[in-house]
């Protein structure tokens, strides 16, 4: 997609072809596939460190 983008924008000469070259639709659904690929990491490597700290300031409140 992004070599699409410099082929065109290459052979037009101009930024004008960038902008026409742009297809936006397509790129948030690159980005919608992206971040649906990498989200159970994401979820991993956020949720064991809160769980870790939740935990710990759970035994603070009840150990006082």
């Amino acid at each position: 997609m992004f070599n699409q983008l410099l082929v065109s924008a290459e052979t037009g000469g101009a930024f004008d072809a960038i902008g026409e070259a742009i297809n936006v639709p397509e790129i948030l659904d690159y980005a919608g596939e992206l971040l649906g690929q990498v989200w159970p990491l994401l979820a991993l490597a956020i949720g064991i460190p809160l769980a870790f700290y939740v935990a710990r300031r759970v035994k603070g409140i009840i150990t006082g």
